[in-house]
């Protein structure tokens, strides 16, 4: 036995006892964020950390970024992109909205959650990689009511592969008592986040009518799987038809649409989220 290894096993536990410690004395107090933080580093290799966010979400309002510590200046512009509207097709989002739903908490490794093709969605790689500087990431959601949820995103920096095996079992081991946590502090800080109802409304109405005036309603159906992630298989498999009718209402849309890949499906989406005015019964007629 090699006895130089014992101390320093010894010393890393002590250490996430210490940090539990601090986290739990912190409850109800403005350092509460910045203890459960230093918690969550001590499981990961912190350089490789490019986001640390706690964002509450909501049925019916726009998500509020509560608090974050993400070094990468490129996180800020993802975090507008993702506030601009483009939030409804996050699969964390969309994931949290289900926890709400069924008042269920847990930790879920992006991979987990996202459709089959996500991680080549213009979604990802604008959101995630080119803005967030994101190449995984993992999440606490914890529902705190009938209508909300608070979830915890630790993006790990693009370019130093995704997370290890033994890091996202560490982390799902201690999700119960961070999830507890969250409610109880949140609980006692009865936090009031910005009230942001109306655009969120607009948003979502956007995404609804998004081509409505041009498109049939199943390739309405298929535009929002495309843009959420779902490969032409995923999407037949949803839609209950076959690969082949998928490809020609892809083709159908690309041409009503006026656009030829992906990419200017996913950019004139923004557009329409981004001038969208709720007076017309597609956000298309505002561009």
């Amino acid at each position: 036995m090699d006895k130089k290894r014992v101390p320093t096993s010894i010393t890393k536990r002590e250490k996430v006892l210490e940090h539990e410690a601090l986290v739990i004395g912190a409850l109800g107090n403005q350092n509460f964020y910045d203890e459960l933080s230093c918690l969550m580093f001590s499981f990961l290799d912190k350089p490789d950390v490019s986001r640390f966010a706690l964002c509450h979400l909501t049925r019916d309002q726009r998500p509020q970024f509560v608090y974050d510590v993400s070094p990468s200046p490129r996180v800020k512009s993802g975090f507008a992109l993702f506030l601009e509207g483009a939030y409804l097709l996050d699969p964390v989002y969309r994931y949290a909205l289900d926890c709400i739903e069924n008042g269920k908490s847990g930790f879920f490794p992006l991979k987990e959650i996202a459709p089959d093709e996500f991680l080549n969605s213009e979604f990802y790689k604008r959101y995630y990689l080119a803005e967030g500087g994101v190449e995984d990431n993992v999440d606490f959601v914890v529902a705190i009511s009938s209508n909300s949820a608070l979830a915890i995103s630790i993006g790990k920096l693009a370019g130093s592969g995704p997370y290890p095996e033994e890091v996202l079992l560490r982390l799902k081991e201690i999700s119960p008592v961070v999830n507890a946590l969250l409610k109880k502090h949140w609980e006692k800080g009865k936090a009031d986040p910005e009230e942001t109802t109306e655009l969120h409304r607009l948003f979502k109405q956007a995404y609804d009518r998004f081509g409505v005036s041009v498109l049939t309603e199943r390739e309405q159906e298929l535009v929002h799987l495309m843009l959420l992630g779902y490969s032409q298989v995923a999407a037949a498999d949803i839609l209950g038809v076959k690969p082949g009718t998928v490809k020609m209402h892809r083709k159908n849309i690309y041409t009503k649409l006026e656009v030829s890949t992906h990419a200017e499906l996913f950019a004139l989406f923004l557009d329409a989220l981004k001038f969208y005015d709720g007076k017309v019964d597609d956000p298309l007629k505002n561009l």
